[in-house]
């Protein structure tokens, strides 16, 4: 650094340097990164016993989460417990509000609409006959469950809701939470007035005031009267539209593609964020399902998303999926999304019988062409419910798997798609076989100098030399077929994967043993040579078949830790 000081438009003291400094910084993160998981094995070990070392650790957290001392509002500084709750307490106090006087209740008020019976009131008060649960339970049609759809669910999720260890009695009641309500009229003086009233009644006999400095009023459409006066028989400011609501735009017209821009932006930023990570084609394909689609599946609950936004996030996936430009298997364009209309925009009318009509919008007749590309499928509405129906609720997952056009499956696909696989291998397996792993020679457009297997450098490197034909994998094939008495000779991905499907007289865990091994070496063996390719890394077979073992052992163990074979 002394001589750079000295020479600064040296270039080689200016490589040099940041070559050093490159160093330096690596050293500083693996040394960083060897004591936190040297940290992490010693919480392993004592974190979760009656040891020094855990209990030092609820020290140190209870430490962190204790309040030494206060200043009180006279500003002097107390120390001693109970003077410290008596603060907190009279300080919330102030804060939570205080006794007004309210009206009494207007009574005449509940007349204006529907009353309950005396003998409507009684009936639900009443004792529940067993005779009439018997005739309901026997009601029930032969082709359905005993039992009350969508109410057994909830009882059951009902009855695991408990507060944790040592938790206080709440001293508030679901009133005190508070909601966002909105609330409509027409634009002119005689509505505002009305629903100012209303809302000043409100206040009198409830004691609960509108907060002004978190209320806005919005002013849309054509207004009649003067926009001014209109403002002056409230005391809320004006807002301005769009305004975002709970992560959505709110608008007085139709959302139009600039009221998307923040879904495109949200999704773009996440995408970002996860380019700068290490993660395997498997783990960019999950997180689209489970965040993206999610996201994209939200604000689709709102309203209808135009197809030009949707074409640019579907861009933006694919793009991060495959990383890039091309994609190594077709994106399919077929995505269905299914909104289920409220009974107000039929007008009364059965679902399952409406018709639209020429004045209606694309997206109500779209919603009848799914109707009745669903009636065709199940033959009618009953046997919809029996097929889509999870305890009452309809899902519309199930609705998407009945229309979506599905490809035939292939006997293969039910052999390294399976949960105790790790998804990585059943990525690269799942591209071998549909002849879509850009090897050298599948990458045939691209120009390239040298086409050669990276392992041999003799044979041009197609997806069948590099797995069985060249020499270097084929030593590493036999180890794994010693090691595992696998006397079958596997010449093909395809006859392997065929082999391991007919093993059904197995055990269930040599079976899985087996498959795992087949996927494991694919997997390790285009692992290894995109490090020769792109890294330099040396070749060495027992590298290659050590890491097979390890990915299988680790598998295995996961699945059968009592009795796990002798390997």
């Amino acid at each position: 650094m002394a001589r750079l000081l000295n020479d600064p438009d040296n270039t080689a003291l200016i490589h040099e340097t940041a070559s050093v400094r490159k160093k330096a910084a690596f050293y500083c993160e693996a040394e960083r990164s060897f004591y936190l998981q040297k940290v992490k094995c010693k919480f392993i070990n004592e974190g979760d016993k009656c040891s020094k070392f855990f209990h030092s650790l609820m020290k140190k957290q209870t430490a962190l989460n204790s309040i030494p001392f206060v200043i009180t509002s006279q500003g002097t500084t107390t120390t001693s417990l109970e003077p410290i709750v008596d603060e907190f307490i009279g300080h919330f106090s102030t804060i939570f509000g205080q006794t007004v006087p309210t009206s009494p209740i207007d009574w005449d008020v509940f007349k204006e609409g529907p009353l309950v019976q005396d003998f409507e009131a009684k009936n639900l008060n009443r004792k529940v006959d067993m005779l009439e649960v018997k005739e309901a339970l026997f009601s029930i049609g032969n082709d359905k469950s005993p039992g009350p759809d969508g109410m057994i669910r909830k009882i059951l999720c009902g009855s695991r809701f408990t507060h944790h260890l040592r938790c206080a009695k709440l001293g508030i009641t679901h009133i005190a939470f508070a909601d966002d309500v909105m609330m409509f009229c027409r634009g002119n003086m005689d509505s505002v007035t009305v629903l100012t009233n209303a809302i000043k009644e409100f206040s009198q006999v409830s004691g609960l005031h509108v907060n002004p400095l978190k209320s806005n009023i919005y002013l849309a459409g054509e207004i009649k009267d003067n926009k001014h006066d209109l403002l002056s028989l409230v005391s809320f400011p004006e807002g301005k539209l769009p305004v975002r609501y709970l992560g959505l735009p709110l608008t007085s017209q139709r959302a139009s593609e600039r009221d998307f821009a923040s879904l495109v932006a949200k999704v773009d930023e996440n995408i970002r964020k996860w380019n700068t990570r290490s993660l395997s084609p498997a783990g960019r394909l999950e997180l689209v399902r489970s965040v993206i689609q999610g996201v994209e599946g939200f604000w689709f609950q709102a309203f209808p998303i135009h197809k030009t936004i949707l074409d640019r996030i579907t861009s933006l996936c694919r793009t991060f999926v495959w990383g890039s430009k091309f994609c190594k298997v077709a994106w399919a364009d077929d995505t269905l999304w299914i909104q289920w209309v409220h009974s107000v925009y039929l007008q009364g009318s059965n679902f399952w019988t409406w018709i639209p009509s020429k004045k209606d919008s694309h997206f109500f007749k779209k919603i009848a062409d799914v109707r009745d590309s669903l009636l065709q499928k199940c033959g009618d509405r009953f046997m919809i419910e029996d097929n889509l129906c999870d305890i009452g609720d309809m899902k519309a997952t199930k609705v998407y798997e009945l229309l979506r056009s599905k490809a035939s499956m292939r006997p293969w696909m039910k052999v390294i798609w399976q949960p105790y696989i790790p998804p990585r291998y059943s990525f690269t397996v799942w591209l071998t076989l549909r002849g879509r792993l850009p090897t050298k020679m599948n990458l045939h457009f691209i120009p390239m100098d040298n086409r050669r297997c990276e392992f041999c450098h003799t044979e041009e490197e197609t997806t069948q030399h590099l797995f069985f034909l060249c020499e270097i994998t084929s030593l590493i094939w036999g180890t794994i077929k010693n090691w595992l008495k696998i006397t079958p000779a596997l010449s093909t991905l395809e006859r392997s994967i065929t082999w391991a499907r007919r093993q059904r007289h197995n055990h269930c865990a040599k079976r899985k043993l087996w498959r795992l091994a087949i996927l494991s070496t694919v997997y390790n063996i285009w692992r290894s040579r995109n490090g020769v390719y792109f890294d330099k890394q040396p070749i060495h077979a027992d590298t290659i078949i050590n890491k097979i073992k390890v990915g299988i052992y680790k598998v295995m163990y996961r699945l059968f830790p009592q009795d796990m074979l002798d390997l």
